[in-house]
């Protein structure tokens, strides 16, 4: 797992880690944290129209 980090965080600038909730077997949502897999993105002069 570190080395898993490691190169996560040479590979590009941001975050090795991020979260996100998923629903358990019982239904309950959980917290579960996942390498960063992708670069992080920028938003545009325009931004999210939803924000």
């Amino acid at each position: 797992m570190v080395g898993v980090a490691i190169a996560v965080k040479l590979s590009s600038p941001g975050p090795v880690f991020f979260k996100q909730f998923r629903h358990g077997a019982s239904g309950q949502q959980v917290k579960v944290y996942k390498f960063r897999s992708m670069k992080v993105h920028q938003e545009g002069e325009g931004g999210d129209p939803g924000h």
